[in-house]
């Protein structure tokens, strides 16, 4: 089995039971960030904080609107596209899923999505290189029944051992509205 493979498959079934039964999130020494307009908090608690800038492309494409790296090489954007009025989380979700596995051409058997808590959805899979792995998270929500939330985050890695803790990062993730 060549590595990708192995590390999709150490994803898929290790990550499908953890995700289902999420900690409460507390993002006092994780990763967070708040948004206006309208107003959205981020929390996951697990992934290590680090700032994020205005997207470049904020001008030409004001639905993004957050992105940046970490040191350790985690890359996070987030997106607020908007919604038809009155979307819920749900509705978002899905649509933002369907959207997502289409773009990355995802098999079922290719990736795990997950509830996480009545506002949150994830999307996890990885994409497979010769040379490397990149594990992708997404998680889903709409904000203010105008907008869409997209939270994109990635890393690259060459080793099977990286799988679970990436996956770990993401238990008590939350998208809500303060």
């Amino acid at each position: 089995m060549n590595p990708a493979r192995k590390l999709l498959r150490w994803f898929s079934v290790a990550g499908a039971a953890a995700l289902l039964h999420v900690a409460p999130a507390c993002a006092a020494d994780g990763f967070a960030v708040d948004l206006t307009a309208p107003n959205v908090h981020i929390s996951i608690p697990n992934l290590p904080n680090f700032p994020l800038a205005r997207h470049p492309f904020a001008d030409t494409q004001p639905h993004l609107r957050l992105m940046g790296s970490s040191a350790t090489g985690v890359t996070v954007s987030v997106l607020m596209p908007t919604a038809a009025p009155g979307m819920t989380p749900v509705e978002c979700a899905a649509s933002s899923l369907a959207s997502t596995v289409r773009r990355f051409k995802l098999a079922r058997d290719d990736y795990v999505a997950a509830k996480l808590d009545d506002s949150t959805f994830a999307l996890l899979f990885i994409v497979r290189n010769p040379e490397f792995a990149q594990l992708e998270t997404y998680l889903f929500s709409a904000a203010g029944g105008t907008h869409c939330v997209e939270v994109h985050a990635s890393k690259m890695t060459r080793s099977s051992d990286d799988v679970v803790p990436w996956r770990q990062s993401f238990e008590g993730a939350s998208i809500t509205q303060p």
